[in-house]
């Protein structure tokens, strides 16, 4: 247990260290190519996706957790082990149920 307090201190130190510095170097860059949040963010308020969308979306998700706790029982490990899976196809399916 203390080795992952070490190493999640350390990640920490570095992401606030060198991501403040890498932020400070790189804004003027940024800004000037006009690539800052509120330059990208459309003016358009943002449609709803339709009620099929919705429906494939939790489908999906309910599939692909199914799917992880077989495969997991199936081969002897955690299923939350391929808990990573089932988010990555939930975003895939919000993103095409657009």
């Amino acid at each position: 247990m203390p080795t992952a307090a070490i190493i999640a201190v350390t990640n920490a130190l570095w992401v606030v260290i060198v991501g403040s510095i890498l932020l400070a170097l790189t804004y003027n860059f940024v800004r000037n190519r006009k690539l800052l949040y509120r330059d990208i963010l459309s003016k358009e308020p943002v449609k709803r996706g339709s009620r099929k969308g919705s429906y494939l979306t939790v489908s999906a998700l309910v599939l692909s957790a199914v799917c992880c706790f077989l495969v997991g029982a199936a081969f002897g490990f955690s299923p939350l082990a391929l808990l990573p899976f089932v988010a990555v196809t939930l975003a895939l399916a919000a993103i095409i149920s657009r």
